[in-house]
Parts: C-alpha cells; sequence; structure tokens
C-alpha cells in the first residue's frame, strides 16, 4: 500500500495514471453506445452460432457484441491481431 502512496506523490506519474484511468473510463461508457441501425437480436444470434467471434468479443471488451460506436475505431486493430 506504501508503494501505491509513494506512486501518487510523484506529479508527472500520478497525472500519466489518472490520464490511463480516464481514457478507460470514457472507453467503457462510449462502449455501452450501441451503432444505429444494427438489430441487436441479430448480432446475438450471430454471436451464439460463431464462436471465433465470442474469441473476438472478449478482446474488444464487448464492443464487438453490441457493435458499439467504439468499434469503429478499434475494430480494425483487433481483427488485424486475429
Amino acid at each position: 500500500m506504501g508503494k501505491i502512496i509513494k506512486i501518487f506523490q510523484v506529479p508527472e506519474l500520478r497525472n500519466k495514471i489518472l490520464f490511463v484511468l480516464g481514457v478507460f473510463a470514457v472507453f467503457r461508457i462510449m462502449a455501452n453506445i450501441a451503432m444505429p441501425g444494427v438489430d441487436p437480436q441479430m448480432m446475438e444470434e450471430f454471436f451464439s452460432r460463431f464462436e471465433m467471434f465470442q474469441f473476438a468479443n472478449l478482446f474488444t471488451g464487448g464492443t464487438l457484441d453490441q457493435f458499439s460506436i467504439v468499434m469503429l475505431g478499434l475494430g480494425p486493430y483487433i481483427t488485424v491481431i486475429l
């Protein structure tokens, strides 16, 4: 616990850690905004049939399953990995 307190006492490290946590928070909020025009039931049926896409959904943090607006920017990087 003492090391964590020491990390937050250094202003440069504290700012970097808070920035990363902020980016994670924004990502999770935007991951819940669905893409307009996509039928959620069809996406659920698609993912239930193909296990490979369920695995890809794991790496995207659930954005692929909901086809959220975050997937527009993150999708190309994830599909390159697979």
